[in-house]
């Protein structure tokens, strides 16, 4: 029989002791597994084969490309990321902007949505809402929040016998991931924090990519 691999495995039939030259067919048996081994050297292929079905030529076309190396476009503002050479696919972390803590008559702002335009459609992040305390005067405190983590911004206050503490919402947070193409521009938005007493922290936007 001829050898049917690699498109299935060969099955032999062995033979015994007691069997003859010719049954099974000592000649066929040779030439069937002589087959079977042309094949498999096919197959694996030679040093530095060039036969691009050969898995000798498949592994050192992996081993020249080496192993991909992801990069990071981090944006802690607004701006445009053009696509580099080579990038087909890219996903992207979204914070918006964390809300303002606000005293007196007034609401804290709602922070800034960030977004990214993806040409299938634009991946957004919504900004955290705001806050007011529930009473005026006394004394205020609290603390910024860390820049660019769409955090919300958080005040204390304490007037006689009365005190509180209120924090800002922080920033939706989204991760996206769209095809993209090579030179193209895409339009990143980076939410602003709310206004207020103590006001809330810018979001950002990082896009992971990979290159050979």
């Amino acid at each position: 029989m001829a050898t049917s691999y690699p498109t299935s495995l060969d099955t032999f039939t062995n033979p015994t002791s007691s069997d003859s030259l010719s049954s099974p067919s000592h000649s066929g048996l040779h030439a069937d597994t002589a087959d079977a081994i042309e094949a498999l050297q096919a197959k694996v292929g030679i040093d530095s084969s060039a036969v691009t079905s050969s898995l000798e030529y498949r592994i050192a076309q992996l081993e020249a490309a080496g192993s991909p190396i992801v990069k990071v476009a981090a944006f802690t503002s607004s701006g445009t990321w053009t696509v580099p050479a080579g990038v087909t696919y890219a996903v992207a972390h979204i914070r918006g902007g964390g809300g303002g803590a606000n005293f007196g008559t007034s609401n804290g702002g709602t922070g800034g949505t960030s977004s990214v335009a993806f040409s299938g459609g634009t991946v957004s992040a919504i900004g955290g809402g705001g806050v007011q305390t529930s009473f005026t005067g006394g004394t205020t405190s609290g603390s910024a929040p860390a820049t660019n983590s769409g955090d919300g911004g958080f005040l204390s206050q304490l007037n006689g016998d009365k005190s509180g503490s209120w924090k800002a919402h922080s920033g939706a947070y989204i991760v996206a991931a769209d095809t993209v193409t090579p030179a193209a521009s895409i339009t990143v938005t980076v939410g602003a924090g709310g206004t207020g007493n103590r006001a809330g922290a810018t979001g950002y936007v990082w896009i992971e990519y990979q290159e050979s």
